[in-house]
């Protein structure tokens, strides 16, 4: 039925295309092909805050930054109590500047009051550590403003942590 001549043409054609992966021009000016992937930047949000939570806006904003933290250990009144916190901008920014405000139910180290990043860009976390030492037992709130400086105007939005402070042993 079919040639010997037609049936080897039809080899030589058809090989190529069973390489066609291995070959530098395969799939070069096909439309379908498909693109290689970009391989991801970083670990994303998710992962660069693991363990930690949410923290509360103290009042509705448009301020395109969020907040989570994490607290070392459970607190205890006299005891130094270490808390990560994480900035997370929602675009990017010229700056961000994160600062705890100091409270009677807690005092907190001068230095570590405030942290400044510059610039920020949304596919990061910004970590900064705080120590606090709780002064009374209960449900108390560490307040945390973080300042977000892009298009030539600064916005602020306050955080308030709820904190349960166990009393001393």
């Amino acid at each position: 039925m079919f040639k010997p001549r037609v049936l080897a043409l039809c080899l030589v054609c058809a090989a190529p295309a069973c390489h066609g992966g291995s070959h530098p021009s395969a799939g070069a000016g096909i439309s379908g092909a498909p693109k290689p992937h970009a391989a991801p930047a970083g670990p994303t949000i998710a992962a660069q805050t693991v363990g930690m939570v949410e923290a509360p806006g103290s009042h509705k904003s448009t301020v395109q930054v969020s907040l989570k933290f994490a607290l070392a250990r459970a607190p205890v009144v006299g005891t130094p109590l270490s808390i990560d916190l994480a900035v997370i901008p929602r675009i990017s920014a010229d700056a961000a500047t994160l600062s705890v405000s100091p409270s009677p139910a807690f005092s907190v180290a001068g230095a570590e009051r405030t942290a400044t990043w510059a610039p920020v860009d949304p596919t990061k976390a910004y970590h900064h550590q705080v120590t606090v030492t709780p002064a009374t037992p209960g449900v108390e709130e560490l307040d945390v403003a973080v300042s977000l400086r892009h298009d030539g105007i600064t916005e602020t939005r306050g955080f308030s942590l709820p904190v349960i402070v166990g009393a001393a042993q």
